[in-house]
């Protein structure tokens, strides 16, 4: 695999991230190399770039265009619907979200990979080591239904346990982009208390109109 299919192949898979933030990633220098792929992938209409503050964060445009350079996979990938299910969407709105909530702050969040004792490691959505601040963000409106509500409260365990293993007491975030969203879990329901006595807490940021038009679309994808 060719540094520029790693790089496409990263930024398919975790949207929003700099050129710096790729380079360090993938382990890949100079950096003049990242921004050289970067252009080129931008001119074939693979990626494009959006503005956010001083930095520019890129976004696949659509993995069947990718397709066509690999002549054995065009017609097969280029013709295949996107299914239900997929969170591009939903990722590339948490990412916004943290990035929103960083700038609230007047921090920097990062993803963080947190190691484990017998090997391996996991993955927080926002990281800022001084003062420690770890977050969860969830890119979703409406209700929660069941699965979801526990998908919420696995966020919250990972939470605790990267405080944990950081040897830190840290400000821990459950980062919501809708009111009805969260409200399950800011009121009287035992998801709601148990939140409260482990000192976790709630932020709401309201997405753009163009982001959460993408994440609703997702939605009615995944309930179908």
């Amino acid at each position: 695999m060719t540094n520029s299919d790693r790089v496409l192949s990263f930024v398919q898979k975790h949207p929003g991230h700099t050129q710096r933030e790729i380079s360090l990633r993938l382990h890949i220098t100079p950096a003049q190399q990242v921004n050289t792929i970067l252009r080129n992938l931008m001119k074939n209409g693979l990626l494009r770039r959006e503005r956010d503050d001083i930095t520019f964060q890129y976004y696949a445009i659509s993995a069947a265009k990718y397709s066509k350079h690999h002549a054995d996979e065009s017609i097969a990938q280029g013709a295949r619907a996107k299914a239900p299910g997929e969170s591009g969407e939903q990722q590339e709105a948490e990412i916004w979200l943290v990035r929103r909530l960083a700038s609230k702050l007047g921090l920097k969040l990062v993803k963080k990979r947190v190691p484990l004792d017998k090997g391996g490691w996991f993955e927080v959505d926002g990281f800022c080591e001084s003062p420690l601040v770890l977050c969860q963000a969830w890119a979703h409106i409406g209700p929660p239904k069941s699965a979801q509500k526990d998908k919420v409260m696995a966020d919250a365990l990972r939470l605790l346990f990267a405080n944990e293993r950081l040897g830190h007491i840290g400000k821990l975030i459950l980062l919501f982009s809708d009111n009805k969203a969260a409200a399950h879990f800011q009121g009287r329901s035992w998801m709601a208390q148990c939140l409260k006595k482990n000192d976790i807490s709630i932020e709401i940021i309201e997405l753009p109109p163009s982001l959460k038009t993408k994440v609703l679309e997702a939605q009615k994808r995944q309930y179908r």
